[in-house]
């Protein structure tokens, strides 16, 4: 129990402290759009959440999303456009990674996952998108 409170808090504390979220507009005439959030350490437990979208000036037109990652300690679990929260205004994506830790303790392996669920809301016009994490 001490031991898996103990990989929580490590796991958290790595996460948080390698959290970066980036918004790079490419081609400004094109209205096309990238924005994407990076978790955990490279080569190790690290994923990389993507969105490419497209606007004009009152309207998000299409949007379409990926993930990669690096490591034995995460998994990339799919991202998805919530619908409920997606407007002609705005589009809304979940994205979710676990992330693994395990250790062996006299000849027992005690792991656990933790899925990551994070989110990012674009908006027309090449507003800054607004990211939520751990949602």
């Amino acid at each position: 129990m001490i031991i898996k409170k103990f990989l929580r808090l490590i796991s958290a504390v790595i996460l948080t402290l390698s959290l970066i979220t980036a918004f790079v507009s490419s081609d400004a005439s094109a209205a096309t759009y990238v924005t994407y959030s990076e978790r955990g350490i490279k080569y190790l437990a690290y994923s990389k959440n993507i969105l490419y979208y497209s606007s004009n000036s009152t309207k998000v037109t299409s949007s379409e999303c990926d993930q990669t990652h690096s490591g034995f300690f995460v998994r990339n679990k799919g991202c998805k456009k919530n619908s409920t929260l997606s407007s002609t205004s705005k589009h809304t994506w979940t994205f979710k990674n676990e992330f693994l830790a395990g250790a062996v303790i006299g000849g027992v392996t005690i792991g656990f996952s933790d899925i990551i669920i994070d989110q990012v809301i674009v908006y027309p016009n090449g507003k800054k998108p607004t990211w939520k994490y751990d949602i």
